[in-house]
């Protein structure tokens, strides 16, 4: 999402996890209208279907991540929120979201801010565990221009795979896919969760990583090659000025 502020830094003062009661309640009341929003949207608007989503069910009560193919500016804000239902999560989103008008304001209330200033970053990654011991959800999207972590299409960083593997946490694929539909004017999508995805132990921690994004990466290629009979969305590499 670009807006005026694009370019916008996180103030040195950032707080991504807050302990004041009303703030923790007004956040859970925006999080759940957004998620009632985003649950008409998908569910009555576009006629999404979500296959497999019972693979999340055992982990109802721990800290998970989920990764998932970006294909909808706006839509896909709300994805992660009708995927895990009851189980809360968090989307990485970049400070650029902040200026967007009204909507900026309560963005921190249901993501997580990529950190503008490399010295942010280690109150960043303690954010994160602490959602993860908090039994919340983590989202990020493969092809998303406001998660500087990640690579476009379904190439993701491989740094971005240091979360679950330091948390030990559950990894899930989330593939949102396209079919002709004879009623809409949009194609009908299916999403699909796969998972959990676990790294080998035996591993150092950098080569677990590796190993982590390329399971799920090759999960995210397979929904989408088997699954993708229409083409609603062309993405062609900008040519080099």
């Amino acid at each position: 999402m670009t807006n005026k502020q694009q370019h916008q830094k996180l103030a040195a003062n950032f707080k991504w996890v807050h302990t004041n009661p009303c703030y923790r309640v007004l956040a859970s009341v925006i999080y759940r209208l957004f998620q009632f929003i985003g649950w008409c949207y998908w569910r009555l608007w576009r006629g999404v279907r979500i296959k497999n989503r019972d693979v999340l069910t055992p982990f109802r009560h721990t800290g998970i991540v989920l990764y998932g193919n970006h294909t909808q500016p706006v839509g896909d804000v709300f994805m992660p929120m009708i995927v895990t239902g009851a189980h809360r999560v968090d989307t990485l989103a970049a400070p650029a979201n902040l200026g967007v008008p009204v909507i900026g304001k309560v963005v921190p209330m249901g993501a997580l801010i990529v950190p503008s200033d490399f010295h942010q970053m280690p109150a960043f990654v303690k954010a994160i565990a602490t959602r993860l011991n908090q039994h919340r959800a983590k989202h990020g999207l493969s092809r998303s221009p406001c998660l500087a972590l990640l690579y476009r299409n379904s190439a993701l960083l491989t740094a971005t795979f240091h979360y679950p593997v330091a948390a030990k946490a559950p990894t899930f694929a989330v593939t949102t896919t396209y079919q002709a539909s004879r009623w809409r004017h949009h194609p009908a999508m299916t999403v699909f969760v796969d998972g959990p995805f676990f790294p080998d132990t035996t591993l150092r921690p950098a080569q677990q990583q590796e190993q982590l994004c390329q399971q799920v990466t090759d999960q995210l290629k397979i929904r989408a090659r088997e699954n993708n009979t229409t083409e609603y969305i062309h993405y062609e590499r900008e040519a080099s000025k």
